[in-house]
């Protein structure tokens, strides 16, 4: 029915910046960053949750140098050495579900 067609698309979802993917749920896991830090020397050993080898981060991997410890998350691609780099946040927005455009549900939250 149209009315139930409607609610739907006024839903809001949440939608991380350069998200592909919208989430039900705040609390979804993919929206949230596990950050954990290693020693640089291990890092090419290293694969995120997709088997993915860590590169160096274009913001702050550059002042590499010197650092041992390096950060690193599940998901991401890139190795950091400064904890509060741009690149280790995640800016989530809240969005109608009918502004989501080309984006599909995410695997674990629908």
């Amino acid at each position: 029915n149209k009315k139930d067609s409607d609610n739907q698309q006024s839903k809001i979802v949440y939608v991380a910046e350069n998200g592909v993917v919208y989430h039900q749920s705040e609390s979804c896991s993919y929206l949230k960053l596990s950050i954990r830090q290693c020693r640089q020397e291990d890092i090419q050993a290293l694969r995120n949750k997709y088997g993915a080898k860590y590169v160096q981060c274009e913001r702050c991997g550059k002042h590499a140098a010197g650092n041992e410890t390096v950060y690193i998350t599940d998901t991401g691609r890139a190795w950091h050495t400064d904890r509060t780099c741009s690149g280790l946040k995640r800016t989530v927005k809240l969005v109608k579900l009918s502004q989501a455009g080309s984006m599909h549900a995410c695997s674990s939250c629908g």
